[in-house]
């Protein structure tokens, strides 16, 4: 006589067993061998089925394991976070991604952008502290996807300061990544020339260098405005971190008033040109920097 643990464990596998129809046993193995593009299935189904699950698998052309694990036979072990309905989730996921001859050449492209940052940025750091510069870049990148943009917007976001501080040019980014990056990363860039870039002594007092970059934003391009926005909303939410945490940001090449000032006209010139939901996210976090700022200012005094 079953005890009643016993009893509740056989009814749950009855039940989880008659989930397994022959048409939802193809169908998960259709999914995974189409994921994998192989015949090699990576289905766990529940012992009781297993010997329908390895006749369809056969008839379908599929390759089976009868490894055990627990109370389910499948290929392979599953790690023990991966339920049926994660994987399931991860599976239609994947699917949805079809990867296109564009999809293929965009990933190449951001992928060769970050080959190219890595090169040109290799000794640089952001400025007061020791982590690598790259790390900004990668993440305003991020910004960029996930404010909508695509992997070419992406791959100028990697590249947004390539020729503004490095001794990159722009026929560089055209032979790496193409016309449409290198034309959105010029828009991004402050300096007028390759030399000013290239030497920082040579480049022009900062406040000629924001009204040039407030003049560029009157008349920039849609897909250049959200590289540039998520640029700014990185640098705004570093100093928001520097002030929660150490009470001050690290200095700059001009005054807090100043810095504001261009800061707000550059967010109003971005209006329209972006998403409002990236321009919401731009207004709260200068809004949050503005305030954490006067508060560090006041403990000072």
């Amino acid at each position: 006589m079953m005890t009643p643990a016993q009893f509740k464990a056989a009814r749950a596998a009855v039940i989880e067993a008659s989930k397994w129809n022959d048409s939802r046993i193809r169908g998960e193995m259709a999914e995974c061998s189409a994921m994998s593009n192989t015949t090699e299935v990576h289905v766990v189904v529940p012992a009781a089925v297993r010997e329908r699950a390895e006749a369809i698998a056969l008839a379908g052309g599929w390759r089976v394991s009868t490894r055990e694990t627990g109370d389910r036979v499948g290929l392979p072990t599953h790690p023990w976070w991966l339920t049926p309905r994660r994987r399931h989730a991860m599976l239609r996921v994947m699917q949805t991604q079809d990867l296109t001859p564009e999809l293929r050449e965009g990933h190449a492209k951001l992928a060769r952008a970050v080959s190219l940052a890595c090169s040109y940025h290799q000794q640089q750091v952001r400025k007061g502290t020791t982590t690598p510069y790259v790390s900004h870049l990668l993440q305003v990148a991020g910004l960029v996807l996930e404010y909508g943009g695509d992997l070419e917007q992406a791959a100028a976001g990697v590249l947004h300061d390539a020729l503004e501080d490095t001794d990159a040019n722009p026929g560089d980014i055209v032979a790496a990544c193409g016309h449409r990056v290198s034309a959105i990363v010029v828009e991004c860039t402050d300096t007028s020339d390759a030399g000013e870039a290239a030497d920082p002594t040579a480049k022009a007092p900062w406040a000629e260098r924001k009204a040039r970059h407030l003049r560029k934003l009157e008349a920039i391009h849609p897909s250049a405005a959200l590289v540039v926005a998520c640029d700014k909303l990185h640098n705004i939410r570093t100093q928001i971190g520097d002030l929660h945490h150490g009470g001050k940001t690290v200095e700059f090449n001009a005054p807090y008033e100043a810095r504001k000032a261009v800061q707000v006209d550059s967010i109003v010139a971005l209006y329209g040109k972006i998403s409002e939901r990236l321009y919401a996210d731009l207004c709260d976090a200068h809004e949050e920097w503005e305030q954490l700022h006067e508060l560090a200012v006041e403990d000072d005094t």
